[in-house]
């Protein structure tokens, strides 16, 4: 029977309710199961795999878990709700829960698949718009905002359309059926909420979830996972995870531990070149080319240049850090826990150099603005006024003016018209059609982000290419003006980027999503005293500019050898010893890195606290995991003392 309120209101029995709640529960959790197994199985890679049906269920299961761990607590306090013959409140209490859990997992979804990056990671930057538009979400919040009112009012509409479908079956249709069908729908939900995680611990796979817990929003209720990763069947991977293991208890103390600051190194007294360092936000490795920058790459064929060479990460905050310190993302947080100044610029510093940092955009993203700061320059120019590309005119004019200060200087530039969504004047669209700039470009750019193939997706791509392009082609014209008036004997320039740039290159878009070639690489080109021209096709990264720039500055190369990058004006031969035969290490965050050498990548975890390490598993130059099984040219033991080489670099 349907118990009564008060006057002519009816409120559903207390099973009739409680059918309603969990029903919308697993419903849900169903829907989004289904889009963030498309997501997932993309961005990890499960469709070359050839996974087995329990590698599926597994996989899946988690995915399906991931709603549940949200929803479980709030069904609790439903349930006791409904006990009490609070049937009304119950409802209020699931449909609210359920409408943000669901918006929140399915804009993240959205936000993973646009951006690699999880929804948080932008919202804690919503009071500070330049900020926000550094870590690429100016637009995206926006668009954000939009999908996640949509949602709820589409959650709120399907849990108003359930009850009323429950209403008119329950208990008209199957009244004798009601207390079996809702026993069986608990046991159901408490099933998959158990399960997964029960199969997980004792899969025969076990680096394929840990591939998929590392991306997931809620972390999964279970630790054992990782030891299990040395009895997986993949028998080089759980080789270099048994390495792996070791050298995580012979270095991890080490790690943990605030970095020894970086040694002032004594340049001569009769030093007065400037060090001018120009940064292009989300420079791509093809950049340098005469039909993109023609006025550029014709002045770095005066200079040295680095044609592979890696930023050291995917980000603009550790970008700048290993460019600036010579210093692996590794020590990231440790350094700046630690309050240390870069070697180049305390070296500088010490021997009369004065210090400055020019941007046309707010550095408060990811702690940048903790070392981009007074620990390294004596001024901090932020310029917030106007354009983008306004600003950086501005910021040349100014380094402009100051390399012909009588003093010494160290003049680093940040240009920010390269970063999405690419802006420039209306003179320097050479290259069309372009991506207009109106609301929403994100929303697209999911959308073409799910285009596979096919004619719609690729002038999509093209478009917004095109874009990109015409803000390179003004920063060409203006870089040019500077750089042809600089003297190359009384300046050392340094050219490039802080990280590459995607255009679904990769299957994903801009940067900081995947550890790939387009995202990692960028043009490097050095040019000034004491740097003989040329080119190097060797695999460099930003953690060989201080050093190199110190020597060109006449610091002993003897000196040099405590810093972790390598001198690029050693001779070929020491080069090539220093590099252990062409192995790099390149950092995805201050925890994920990758070890290249030749096609291949080794995918390393490093855990926080530093205690552990491990492998999860081979990709190729798009990131793309390899297969499990896939025979490696190179035996085990090799990449593992490969990895020990590098850490010895970052711990010394």
């Amino acid at each position: 029977m349907l118990e009564k309120e008060t006057g002519s209101q009816v409120k559903p029995s207390r099973i009739q309710c409680w059918l309603e709640l969990v029903g919308n529960v697993l419903l849900f959790s169903l829907l989004y199961t289904f889009v963030a197994e498309i997501v997932y199985s993309k961005n990890q890679g499960w469709g070359a795999l050839a996974l087995s049906a329990e590698d599926n269920q597994i996989l899946i299961g988690l995915l399906f878990n991931q709603p549940l761990l949200l929803m479980v607590p709030v069904l609790t306090l439903s349930g006791i709700l409904i006990l009490f013959r609070q049937t009304q409140w119950a409802q209020r209490v699931t449909a609210g829960a359920s409408g943000l859990a669901f918006t929140w997992l399915g804009i993240n979804l959205y936000t993973l698949m646009v951006t690699g990056n999880h929804v948080q990671t932008y919202l804690q930057y919503l009071g500070d718009s330049d900020a926000l538009a550094m870590g690429g979400g100016g637009q995206l919040v926006f668009t954000l905002l939009l999908i996640l009112s949509v949602l709820f009012i589409l959650i709120i509409g399907m849990f108003r359309l359930i009850k009323a479908i429950i209403a008119k079956c329950y208990p008209h249709r199957f009244p004798a059926m009601g207390g079996i069908f809702t026993a069986a729908l608990t046991g159901l939900l408490l099933y998959l909420a158990v399960t997964p995680i029960n199969l997980a611990e004792s899969t025969e796979r076990p680096l394929l979830v840990m591939r998929l817990t590392e991306a997931l929003p809620i972390p999964l209720p279970f630790t054992s996972l990782q030891e299990r990763l040395l009895a997986d069947p993949s028998e080089v991977l759980r080789e270099i995870n048994r390495g792996l293991d070791v050298l995580a208890s012979e270095y991890g103390p080490k790690l943990a531990m605030a970095p020894s600051a970086q040694p002032t190194i004594e340049l001569p007294l009769n030093q007065k070149k400037n060090v001018i360092l120009i940064v292009l936000e989300s420079l791509r490795h093809d950049s340098f080319d005469t039909q993109w920058m023609p006025k550029v790459a014709a002045w770095a064929k005066t200079g040295l240049q680095l044609r592979h060479h890696y930023a050291s990460t995917n980000t603009s905050h550790l970008g700048f850090f290993a460019l600036l310190y010579g210093r692996s993302p590794l020590a990231y947080q440790a350094t700046l826990d630690a309050k240390h100044p870069s070697a180049l610029a305390a070296t500088l510093r010490q021997a009369g150099y004065r210090s400055t940092f020019l941007a046309g955009t707010s550095m408060n993203w990811q702690r940048m603005d903790e070392y981009l700061s007074p620990w390294n320059f004596d001024e901090i120019t932020i310029d917030e006024e106007g354009t983008w590309f306004e600003r950086d005119q501005r910021s040349l004019a100014r380094i402009q003016e100051m390399s012909s200060n009588e003093n010494p200087q160290l003049l680093v530039v940040h240009l920010n018209s390269s970063h999405f969504p690419y802006k420039y004047p209306a003179e320097f669209q050479h290259f069309q059609p372009a991506a207009s700039l109106s609301k929403g470009s994100y929303a697209r750019a999911g959308y073409g982000a799910m285009q596979d193939s096919g004619p719609a997706s690729e002038e999509f791509r093209q478009a917004w290419l095109n874009r990109y392009h015409n803000a390179l082609r003004f920063l060409d014209d203006r870089l040019a003006q500077l750089l042809v008036n600089l003297d190359p004997e009384k300046n050392i320039v340094v050219l490039t980027g802080d990280h590459g740039e995607s255009f679904y290159d990769d299957e994903t878009w801009l940067h900081s999503s995947r550890q790939s070639d387009i995202q990692t690489m960028v043009p490097m080109t050095i040019k000034g005293a004491n740097i003989p021209p040329g080119e190097r096709d060797g695999r460099t990264s930003h953690l060989d500019i201080v050093p190199t720039l110190l020597h060109a500055l006449g610091a002993s190369p003897q000196v040099l050898t405590g810093l972790q990058g390598h001198d690029l004006l050693k001779s070929r031969m020491a080069l090539k010893q220093d590099a252990e035969e062409g192995f790099l290490l390149v950092n995805f965050s201050a925890s994920h890195l990758a070890l290249l050498f030749r096609n291949q990548r080794l995918h390393i975890k490093v855990d926080e606290d530093r205690s552990s390490m491990y492998s999860l598993g081979f990709q190729d130059t798009n990131a793309d995991f390899l297969s499990l099984d896939q025979k490696l040219s190179e035996p085990p033991h090799l990449w593992v003392n490969a990895i020990r080489h590098q850490l010895e670099l970052v711990t010394r």
